[in-house]
């Protein structure tokens, strides 16, 4: 009898081409700055995930339903996002970016769920038992939801802060977690996925693209819509 071994699958990871951007923040060669992304379908796998012996089924499951997979530069689990969803990505210089990892988070998320608050939202920091991707920094509705992920990438010299804000339906989501987290063998509750639309019906991502901006600029010293002007933030922050 003749057994296959399968290859690894061949998908984008995205590590080197953000350890760069971050260089080139790190060396001046590009200034700190705060960048919305409207992303399709997308399956964000970690590292963590892809030494999984069940990586490549849950690869082929992500492709299956329409997400495309890739291996992203932060987070610990799977995290699958789609047209109903915002990303953010603030890159900044920082010289001791071990420092203010804790700072960061707890300012960041704090003001996101303000923001989400002044939608509607009882939006409140902190994770939630058998959530997808778990972390101490989510941000939550009611205790039901995970709506918000957070995760920082770190250099010498620079930084990426990165969140991703789930808006439109979830069950596209949950479709494809339960089946990708299941071939990783993962426990995840698929009752905490939800989205900011669940809770504040008929928001769009225009809106709350808005209300995180107006919060977040209560923390950060942003100079225009995705640029920041170089003060520092609570002494964590290089924003030059």
């Amino acid at each position: 009898m003749t057994t296959a071994l399968l290859s690894p699958p061949a998908i984008t990871d995205a590590t080197a081409s953000t350890v760069a951007r971050l260089r080139e923040v790190a060396e001046g060669r590009s200034g700190g700055r705060l960048e919305w992304h409207h992303p399709g379908p997308s399956a964000a796998f970690t590292r963590r995930d892809s030494r999984e012996t069940g990586f490549a089924e849950a690869v082929d499951e992500a492709r299956g339903r329409g997400f495309a997979p890739f291996i992203r530069p932060v987070g610990g689990r799977l995290a699958a996002y789609h047209d109903g969803a915002l990303v953010l990505d603030l890159l900044a210089r920082c010289e001791e970016p071990r420092a203010g990892v804790e700072e960061r988070f707890r300012s960041v998320a704090s003001a996101l769920a303000h923001g989400m608050r002044q939608l509607g939202v009882d939006a409140h920091v902190g994770g939630l038992p058998g959530e997808y991707c778990p972390g101490e920094w989510s941000v939550h509705a009611a205790g039901r939801h995970k709506l918000v992920g957070t995760g920082q990438r770190l250099v010498r010299g620079a930084l990426l802060f990165t969140a991703v804000i789930v808006v439109g339906d979830p069950e596209p989501l949950a479709d494809v977690m339960v089946a990708a987290y299941g071939r990783l063998g993962v426990p995840m509750d698929p009752a905490t996925i939800g989205s900011v639309a669940q809770h504040a019906p008929g928001v769009s991502l225009g809106d709350v693209r808005d209300a995180l901006g107006e919060a977040l600029a209560r923390v950060l010293p942003l100079g225009g819509p995705n640029l920041v002007d170089g003060r520092a933030f609570h002494g964590a922050w290089d924003l030059r």
